[in-house]
């Protein structure tokens, strides 16, 4: 690579332990110490919570790299903001589940647990089906009865009734013919669903939620099942994924994962009803905080990058006023640095426009003027502007 390669720095969430650069790695062994060792007959539910780019994501993965060369537990990783267009959260949930728990050697056991899962899911789905459905085509009968009796009220005379009749008679076939078009898909699924039950001996609900519970509790390792992004969701999908959550905190060895900034998720609750911090409380049973970042640790891994640029040019290495820059550092930049997410939007973008103002002999620009103002550019473009 030579030094006029420019490449823009790659943000996302660390995969495994060896790529910590906030010496976190330890945090997370414990976090996945301590879900691996559950054994109960009632749900674990965990909490990791933080703002937006403290890491959660990061820690989450670190965890599931130990989780993984351990053994320690099956993983299960579910998105709800990927689900978020589905009609049922909850059918989509328990379905998921059931085909990660097959993927990698199943055993009778597991097979069975899925086999259940899936008709628990159809259970779930089978309800909310054929409710979505109703309502959906409701609104097109009651438009078309609507329509023919305002007709119907206005005729007058023989000539007049025999047209209304014949309108009656069109509007109805319309009618029946718009709600076959659209009915047909949801009518289709909801009777492979009954039909898919009936194979199922047609147990209860609540016998298939005992058949699970018998055979989670069958089960020598924990089964962790990891919900990041909550905070993306609308509103009433958080109060869906929570509610969820809660009505399947009786399950055995079940280990829920919830990632999620705090105040936002609270927010939202209040939005529907709940009282944020309240609800939380009753489903949240440890909570854990992303652990808080040291300034020092933060300001190394900047310095780091500021360096590598001033190295690559050389311009703005000679003009570079090491005191104007301390105290333009400490009085104005390093409020916008919290965590790893700014250190990287920041140097990549600073690497760029340092590349663009090279001059052909000097720089064409102070390097601490240009530090500072491409500071203001990225945190706070109304102040640039």
């Amino acid at each position: 690579m030579t030094n006029d390669d420019l490449q823009f720095t790659d943000d996302r969430p660390i995969k495994m332990q060896q790529n910590d650069l906030l010496d976190r790695a330890g945090f997370s062994q414990r976090l996945a110490l301590a879900i691996s060792s559950w054994k109960n007959q009632e749900s674990l539910v965990i909490s990791l919570t933080g703002a937006w780019g403290s890491g959660k994501t990061s820690i989450k993965n670190m965890a599931l790299d130990h989780l993984a060369a351990t053994e320690g537990s099956q993983v299960i990783e579910f998105n709800p903001w990927q689900w978020a267009g589905q009609d049922s959260l909850s059918s989509a949930f328990f379905a998921e589940i059931s085909r990660a728990i097959q993927r990698k050697d199943p055993t009778d056991d597991d097979k069975q647990l899925a086999k259940v899962l899936r008709s628990y899911s159809r259970r779930l789905n089978t309800g909310a089906s054929l409710a979505d459905g109703t309502a959906k085509l409701l609104p097109l009968l009651f438009a078309s009865t609507l329509a023919t009796s305002l007709l119907g009220t206005m005729a007058q005379g023989t000539v007049a009734q025999v047209t209304w009749l014949a309108v009656t008679a069109v509007s109805a076939l319309g009618g029946l013919a718009l709600l076959l078009k659209r009915g047909g898909s949801w009518l289709s699924k909801w009777a492979k669903n009954l039909d898919e039950d009936a194979k199922d001996n047609a147990l209860t609900l609540s016998q298939l939620r005992a058949e699970l519970q018998e055979l989670l509790s069958k089960r020598d390792k924990p089964l962790l099942i990891v919900l990041d992004d909550l905070d993306r969701l609308s509103a009433e999908q958080m109060k869906a994924i929570f509610q969820l959550v809660k009505a399947h905190m009786d399950f055995a060895n079940v280990v829920f994962l919830l990632l999620f900034q705090r105040d936002t998720i609270e927010q939202g609750l209040r939005k529907v009803g709940f009282e944020g911090a309240d609800y939380l409380e009753k489903i949240i049973q440890v909570p854990f905080s992303v652990p808080a970042i040291a300034s020092s640790q933060l300001e190394a891994i900047l310095f780091k990058r500021l360096d590598a640029i001033l190295t690559r040019e050389q311009q703005l290495q000679q003009r570079f006023e090491k005191d104007y820059w301390s105290q333009m550092f400490q009085r104005g930049m390093r409020p916008f640095f919290s965590n790893l997410r700014h250190i990287y939007r920041y140097a990549s973008t600073l690497d760029f426009h340092c590349r663009l103002l090279r001059g052909t002999e000097v720089a064409e620009v102070n390097a601490v003027d240009l530090f500072a103002l491409e500071c203001l550019r990225v945190f706070a473009p109304e102040t640039y502007a």
